[in-house]
């Protein structure tokens, strides 16, 4: 009997030791099967979410890259607020809004640059000594800008203006640029791109030989007139470290024109550049109207503007540090693209 009440009293605990496990174990089991699809919901939530507050569009279409779709079915994903690029995959868009450091390295050649005579300039962009992935940047894989000591001198130029193999550049990271100096003295070349979603700028000081020189540095009034044609420029004040508001508006023969139209893919190019060639910046204009609303993007991409716009564009700068700096300009009209120069001066 005690052999058997023994084996009785084993039994149950072991009844015991199971109901208890089972009890432990189906919180924790049923724990696991709402945790992970909670998981999976809240990071479905914060991609549109992020997209939206970066200042892209939340769309339905097969996925997209530089304005061609790629393979796959169409699904809900982050349409960048140009319209080029739709990503279908959280980890892969947050991966093109923020791609390792790059670098642009210049180079110019056996002979040293000489005004009058056409200098060929070769940039080599590089990505953790690997070739990045470029996407276009306002209708360009790369803008190069040239402006001189004085302030004379302004030159936005492309190596899709020149060259017959862009396809093979881009693959390769490297690019070939033609610019002809006016006079001997020191440029400023600035070169702009994107590295997947990255904007990317970097400068470059350059010294040109010659027989004639730049002049003194010149100054622009707050209005550019040519023929019937003025563009007035307003702005509150210009203190450094603080945004700054620029109002330029368009008028001929005193009326207002409303047949401005985008100029690679903006309202308006804007180059700023300090007189000691020390701070140089690359924005752009934008038109606020209905179908054009004031959005912000973290990514440098913003909406294109309407086909015809006017008679005023909005930009927007932060000045670095006081001083007088140039602001070139670009927008365009029917006949061509108009290049207005304005002299300012930061508190």
């Amino acid at each position: 009997m005690r052999v058997r009440l023994v084996r009785e009293n084993s039994a149950m605990k072991a009844q015991h030791v199971a109901v208890i496990v089972v009890a432990v174990l189906i919180p924790i089991v049923l724990g696991l099967v709402w945790f992970f699809p909670q998981e999976d919901t809240a990071r479905a939530a914060t991609f549109p979410e992020q997209c939206l507050k970066d200042g892209n569009m939340w769309h339905n279409m097969r996925p997209m890259r530089n304005g061609t779709e790629l393979p796959g079915d169409a699904a809900p994903g982050c349409m960048t607020a140009n319209g080029l690029h739709h990503f279908l995959d959280y980890e892969e868009y947050k991966a093109a809004m923020n791609p390792p450091d790059s670098s642009v390295a210049l180079t110019l050649g056996e002979n040293t640059p000489r005004a009058g005579v056409e200098t060929v300039l070769t940039f080599a962009i590089t990505a953790e000594d690997q070739v990045p992935e470029l996407y276009l940047d306002h209708d360009r894989y790369l803008h190069v800008i040239a402006i001189s000591k004085d302030m004379s001198f302004f030159k936005h130029v492309h190596p899709e203006d020149t060259t017959d193999s862009l396809a093979d550049d881009v693959r390769a990271g490297t690019f070939k640029v033609p610019i002809v100096f006016p006079a001997a003295g020191t440029y400023v070349i600035a070169v702009d791109y994107a590295y997947q979603l990255k904007h990317r700028s970097q400068t470059f000081i350059l010294d040109v030989e010659g027989e004639k020189s730049l002049g003194t540095l010149k100054q622009y009034p707050q209005t550019y007139t040519d023929g019937d044609l003025s563009v007035a420029l307003e702005y509150s004040s210009a203190i450094a470290g603080e945004p700054t508001t620029l109002l330029f508006t368009a008028t001929e023969n005193n009326e207002p024109i409303t047949d401005m139209k985008p100029y690679l893919a903006a309202a308006m190019h804007i180059a700023v550049v300090k007189d000691d060639l020390s701070s140089f910046m690359h924005v752009h204009g934008e038109v606020h109207t209905p179908e054009s609303p004031k959005t912000v993007s973290a990514s440098h991409v913003h909406a294109p503007p309407p086909s015809s716009f006017g008679p005023t564009v909005e930009g927007h700068v932060t000045f670095p540090e006081p001083g007088v700096y140039a602001l070139f300009t670009e927008f365009a009209r029917p006949e061509g693209v108009v290049r207005p120069v304005f002299t300012i001066r930061v508190d």
